[in-house]
């Protein structure tokens, strides 16, 4: 029997539950290695130019999201920036309006006071 090549896999999920689950059920896998596990964007970022892996396994949503919303970047925008599509990036966005309770007002104004929101969680 030959060996088996291994995928070299960067698993990005903001939830820590989901996150150890994924980590346990990939590690169990004999073609797949685990190189870093992130919690954050920033981390994602930095574990990808050091690991160079194969696939990147991320599902980091409404923090990353409303750290970009925060700083004013538009849906189109931080859709590129995460390579994902704007319609994915409207659905979290959305999420994070129903989740911190902001649904009755204009896209605008739940946009500032989302920033609003981040900015005061940021600073506490």
């Amino acid at each position: 029997m030959g060996t088996v090549a291994q995928v070299r896999v960067v698993l990005a999920e903001d939830n820590l539950l989901v996150r150890e689950g994924l980590r346990a059920v990939l590690t169990d896998e004999r073609d797949v290695e685990v190189v870093a596990v992130c919690a954050r964007l920033d981390e994602l970022l930095a574990a990808v130019d050091v690991h160079e892996p194969g696939l990147v396994l991320t599902d980091i949503r409404m923090p990353p999201t409303l750290t970009e919303v925060a700083r004013g970047r538009s849906n189109a925008a931080i859709a590129a920036q995460f390579g994902i599509s704007t319609r994915a990036v409207e659905k979290h966005v959305s999420s994070i309006f129903t989740k911190l309770d902001l649904l009755d007002d204009s896209d605008t104004h739940r946009r500032v006071k989302a920033a609003l929101l981040a900015l005061r969680h940021r600073a506490s």
